[in-house]
């Protein structure tokens, strides 16, 4: 689309919000420049990949380029701090999650910005599966069975995660939890180092990301007990969800949104969230995010509002629970 079209979109919201004059010029010029994504973890990672498939067909609506500006480090929360105290003029976005916008005041005592209070939500664009993938050592072929042979031998079984407070750890723990099971959580340094340890049979389970198991689960290296999203990823058709295979009610993904710092003027939010629904709505975009395990995820800024609200609540409450610290 081009930034005419843009501009004519904007002058409309204008005159249906009947803004403030300065903020309703504003909008009207908007975007007159690059916008820039901030991601809170390194290139290559799955927010990384999710966010330079959004950005380029959102681009392409908003006829300005989007920009992948990478701060990795804590979490996330040095990217999430970075954009919370950024002007709110829709220039410098940030890649939400489940770290640096759910969990993170839970793990992180200093954290310097309030999630809930700091963002101005623009919506949802994915969730990322991950996969409750098991050595093939292990005497277990469903979730059922898994859950079964645990009880039988309590803090036998170990799982991996890609560190303290990641989102595999939390899978593990709300595993645990909810099937009332012992199972021991092995942190190491990212995803990769854990399922080098699974794949030679040193750990026996983990959640990593769908995407990373889909070839190993083909080539039948590892063996896929189910999915923590309550619907089939169709990179692995064939696997049920944990919720549907012995263990209702679970549910735990990884998730992305697109936030702007608070106080950005809602004609730009509207702007914005337009622009990730037609991103959405393209056939390119949902074949690149079929290729990375991602399901494409749209809400509007309220739902996302009460999304985080329920995200912060619901992990608080398992973090407390299970001792779950950072290191």
């Amino acid at each position: 689309m081009t930034t005419t079209h843009s501009n004519r979109r904007a002058a409309l919201l204008c005159a249906l919000f009947v803004p403030l004059g300065s903020q309703c010029a504003f909008a009207q010029t908007y975007p007159a420049k690059p916008v820039t994504f901030v991601v809170g973890f390194a290139a290559g990672g799955g927010a990384d990949v999710v966010a330079r498939i959004l950005g380029e067909e959102m681009g392409k609506v908003l006829g300005r380029p989007i920009v992948v500006d990478n701060r990795p480090g804590a979490g996330g929360t040095i990217g999430a701090d970075l954009v919370a105290r950024a002007a709110p003029d829709g220039y410098t976005l940030f890649i939400g999650g489940l770290g640096p916008n759910a969990t993170a005041h839970s793990l992180y005592r200093n954290l310097r910005y309030d999630s809930l209070k700091d963002f101005a939500p623009i919506g949802l664009f994915s969730e990322n599966p991950n996969a409750l993938t098991v050595h093939t050592s292990v005497p277990a072929k469903n979730v059922g069975e898994l859950i079964a042979l645990a009880k039988r031998q309590p803090g036998v079984l170990g799982y991996a995660s890609a560190g303290n407070g990641s989102g595999q750890h939390l899978a593990g723990e709300l595993f645990k939890s909810m099937a009332r099971i012992n199972i021991v959580h092995v942190p190491y340094k990212g995803v990769a180092a854990g399922m080098n340890d699974l794949l030679a049979g040193r750990i026996d389970l983990m959640f990593p990301p769908i995407f990373s198991v889909v070839p190993l689960a083909k080539a039948g290296r590892v063996r896929v007990l189910g999915v923590t999203t309550l619907t089939r990823s169709s990179a692995l058709p064939d696997v049920p969800p944990i919720a549907q295979a012995g263990l209702p009610g679970y549910e735990q993904t990884a998730w992305n949104a697109l936030l702007a710092p608070a106080g950005t003027p809602r004609e730009i939010i509207s702007i914005l969230h337009a622009a990730i629904g037609k991103a959405l709505a393209s056939d390119e975009l949902r074949r690149k995010f079929e290729a990375v395990g991602a399901v494409p995820k749209s809400s509007t800024p309220d739902q996302l509002a009460a999304f985080l609200r329920s995200e912060t609540a619901k992990y608080g409450k398992l973090i407390k629970e299970a001792g779950v610290t950072v290191d």
